[in-house]
């Protein structure tokens, strides 16, 4: 368990590159209750990071974004109300 307080953690600093992170895994190791971890874009409180969850291929009794990785480039959907495209464009 790591410990947040006011300190702005860069979560990448806190993971292996190249590893699988479920959704469980990231809620367990950074102590995550925020319930929105379950959307596609998701900024951890006390984070600089914003976590994105992309999936290819989705069931079918979910909203069909486009995600698709090409190299080191991930082009995705936004959400549909587009409420979290700023927090995303401003971001560095």
């Amino acid at each position: 368990m790591l410990e947040t307080g006011a300190i702005r953690l860069k979560t990448s600093e806190h993971l292996t590159k190249g590893e699988v992170y479920s959704r469980e895994d990231l809620q367990t190791r950074f102590q995550i209750k925020d319930a929105t971890i379950r959307t596609g874009i998701f900024k951890p409180k006390d984070h600089e990071s914003i976590w994105l969850f992309a999936t290819k291929n989705k069931t079918p009794d979910r909203v069909q974004y486009q995600n698709d990785l090409q190299g080191d480039d991930l082009f995705m959907d936004s959400q549909t109300a587009g409420m979290k495209d700023p927090m995303l464009i401003e971001h560095n």
